[in-house]
């Protein structure tokens, strides 16, 4: 038994990232860094 308070068993990290902006799927672009192809949202390791 896992005795964590940040442990999710729904956690997926096959799962994609959506974008907070719109929904849509993001794609790593670079070291780091997020892009969403449906509207242009970027995101990177820094975001909070």
């Amino acid at each position: 038994m896992v005795d964590r308070a940040d442990y999710d068993p729904s956690y997926d990290p096959e799962a994609p990232v959506r974008c907070e902006v719109c929904g849509g799927e993001m794609y790593y672009t670079a070291s780091c860094k997020l892009r969403c192809p449906r509207c242009g949202y970027t995101r990177d390791c820094s975001d909070p």
